[in-house]
C-alpha cells in the first residue's frame, strides 16, 4: 500500500533526536511502532549548509544524519510496517534520497523555496508541506512548484514550540481544503491530544 492510499496517517517525528547515534535512531522507529504510528520521519541536513558559522555550533554536526543511515533506517521502518519519510533541508541533498522514501516533507520555512519543492516533487512520492507562517498566496505558489508530485498534503500548523490550544486556528484546516482541494492535516506542536481530536473532526487526515 502506498502512503497516499492510507486513509489516516499518524506520523511519529523522530527528527534529529538520535543525537548522532544510529542505535537511538533505530530505537525511535521501534518506539513509533509500539505507539501505534503509521509513519516515521527524520530530518536530513548538513550543518554547513543549514547553520550560519557551524564551527560556532559544533553540536549541530551530531544531529546531522549520515547518508548511509537512510536505506538502513527505511528497512527498519518497513520491518515495523511504518512508512518512512524525511524532511530534506537543501537542494543538494535531494538526489541522496531518491528511491529511499515513502514521502518527503517540506518544512514551514521552506514553503517559499520553490526550487527545493520542485526537486522534491520530482521524487515521485507524496509531498507533505507545512504551511505555518505561510499566506494563502504563498501556499498557492508552493503548490504550483509541487505540481509534479503524485500527491500533496498540506499541514496546518502554528510556529510556536510548544503552542497553546487557543493559538491553533484550527478552522484553517477546512479553509485549506476548500481553497486548494488537496489532503490536509495538522503539524501539531501542542501538548496533549485536544488539537488533534478537533482537527480530526474538521477532516484532517494527517497527524
Amino acid at each position: 500500500m502506498r502512503i497516499s492510499d492510507h486513509p489516516f496517517i499518524f506520523c511519529a517525528e523522530v527528527g534529529s533526536n538520535h543525537a548522532g547515534s544510529y542505535d537511538l535512531a533505530v530505537e525511535g522507529i521501534r518506539e513509533a511502532a509500539r505507539a501505534g504510528a503509521t509513519a516515521v520521519k527524520f530530518q536530513y541536513f548538513r550543518a554547513e549548509s543549514l547553520v550560519a558559522a557551524p564551527s560556532k555550533h559544533p553540536k549541530t554536526r551530531y544531529f546531522a544524519m549520515p547518508v548511509g543511515w537512510i536505506p538502513k533506517l527505511r528497512a527498519e521502518a518497513e520491518q515495523h510496517k511504518l512508512f518512512f519519510g524525511l524532511s530534506v533541508f537543501g537542494l543538494e541533498l535531494v538526489s541522496d534520497v531518491r528511491d529511499q522514501l515513502d514521502y518527503v516533507k517540506i518544512a514551514a520555512y521552506d514553503l517559499t523555496y520553490h526550487k527545493l519543492i520542485a526537486a522534491c516533487a520530482g521524487l515521485g512520492v507524496s509531498l507533505v508541506m507545512s504551511t505555518a507562517m505561510g499566506t494563502m498566496a504563498e501556499v498557492e505558489s508552493a503548490l504550483k512548484a509541487a505540481r509534479a508530485a503524485p500527491e500533496v498534503v498540506l499541514l496546518h500548523g502554528v510556529a510556536c514550540y510548544p503552542a497553546t490550544f487557543e493559538s491553533q486556528n484550527l478552522r484553517a484546516i477546512p479553509a485549506l481544503y476548500e481553497r486548494f482541494g488537496c489532503r490536509v492535516g495538522i503539524s501539531d506542536h501542542t501538548v496533549g491530544y485536544d488539537a488533534a481530536m478537533v482537527a480530526a473532526v474538521l477532516d484532517a487526515t494527517w497527524f
